[in-house]
């Protein structure tokens, strides 16, 4: 018999003898200093993903600095939503500085950054109709 003994990310909670992620934010000097915490990977991180969203809307010019020293398991989903979150903030103008990252984030994040600007420079799918398309491949 099968024994689903760890939650998932599908938000039901987190499996016993881990953190939740949590995020803490404060104001100062202009600057907006985020210090995470937690569990940062793909069994925790639906708990802030949409605090994390809440965030990307609420966007102003001001400087971000995510401090990452509280951060204790980091995967590709964690390095996900934070990247995220700094690609939003750098698209409103404002400067954003990572601080604390150990060396897996280290490792993750600038992969991470990579593939998201590989996918904003991706050309969008062609959604014309397909009778169009023929007609146009045919005439080349």
């Amino acid at each position: 018999m099968l024994l689903k003994r760890q939650k998932e990310a599908s938000g039901q909670g987190i499996a016993p003898g881990r953190q939740a992620p949590r995020i803490e934010l404060r104001d100062a000097d202009g600057m907006r200093l985020c210090h995470l915490s937690g569990d940062w990977d793909t069994s925790s991180v639906a708990g802030v993903d949409a605090e994390l969203r809440k965030l990307e809307r609420t966007l102003d010019a001001r400087a971000l600095k995510l401090d990452l020293s509280g951060v204790a398991r980091f995967d590709t989903a964690g390095a996900w939503l934070i990247e995220r979150l700094a690609a939003a903030h750098v698209a409103s103008g404002a400067h954003v500085e990572i601080v604390g990252a150990s060396d897996a984030a280290r490792i993750l994040l600038p992969a991470v950054r990579e593939a998201l600007e590989e996918r904003e420079k991706a050309p969008a799918p062609d959604r014309s109709f397909f009778l169009v398309r023929w007609l146009e491949r045919l005439g080349r």
